[in-house]
C-alpha cells in the first residue's frame, strides 16, 4: 500500500509536467502565428520602379532607380498611373474569375488586356533602362552586372524549379 501511494504522486507530477509543456508549446505556436499575422504586411510589395523588369530593374542601385523614375516621369510615363492600371487589371481579372457562369472569353479578354499593359510597361522600362545604362561609366555598368549576377544567384539554379509541366528539358 505504501508503494501505491508513492507512485500516484510521481504519476501526477509527470502528468503536470507534460500538461505544462503542452500548454507552453501551444502558447508558443499561437504567439508565432498571431505575431506573423499582425506583423506581416499583406499588401503587394511596391515595385522598385522597374516597369516589370524584375531582376534587371532591381539590380540598379536605389539612386539609379530614383533617377530612372524621374526620367520616366519627365518622358511622360507616370509610374503611379501604371500601378493604378495594374491594380485595375487585377481587380477586373478577379471579377471575371468570380463570375457565374464561367466565362472563358471574358477571362481571356482580361488576360489579353493585362498582357498589352505589361508590354507597354516593359517597353517603357526597356527604354529607360537602356538610357540609364548608356549614361553609366564602364565601372558603373560592371557594378550593375555584378548586382545582377548576385540577384540571379539568389534565385537559385534553374533546376530547382522542378519538372517542366510541358515535359520539356530545363
Amino acid at each position: 500500500m505504501a508503494q501505491m501511494t508513492q507512485t500516484a504522486p510521481q504519476r501526477r507530477n509527470w502528468l503536470k509536467l507534460a500538461l505544462g509543456l503542452s500548454v507552453g508549446l501551444n502558447l508558443l505556436v499561437a504567439g508565432a502565428v498571431i505575431g506573423g499575422m499582425i506583423g506581416h504586411d499583406r499588401r503587394m510589395p511596391r515595385p522598385p520602379g522597374d516597369f516589370g523588369l524584375g531582376p534587371l530593374g532591381a539590380a540598379f542601385s536605389p539612386e539609379d532607380r530614383r533617377q530612372m523614375r524621374r526620367e520616366s516621369a519627365q518622358a511622360g510615363a507616370d509610374v503611379s498611373q501604371l500601378r493604378t492600371e495594374l491594380r485595375g487589371d487585377l481587380d477586373a481579372l478577379a471579377a471575371a474569375l468570380e463570375a457565374e457562369p464561367w466565362n472563358e472569353a471574358a477571362v481571356r479578354a482580361q488576360l489579353a488586356q493585362m498582357h498589352a499593359h505589361a508590354m507597354q510597361r516593359a517597353q517603357i522600362g526597356e527604354q529607360v533602362m537602356l538610357d540609364r545604362l548608356g549614361r553609366m561609366t564602364v565601372d558603373d555598368r560592371r557594378a550593375y552586372a555584378e548586382r545582377l549576377r548576385t540577384r540571379l544567384s539568389d534565385m537559385g539554379p534553374p533546376d530547382d524549379r522542378g519538372p517542366d509541366p510541358a515535359g520539356r528539358a530545363r
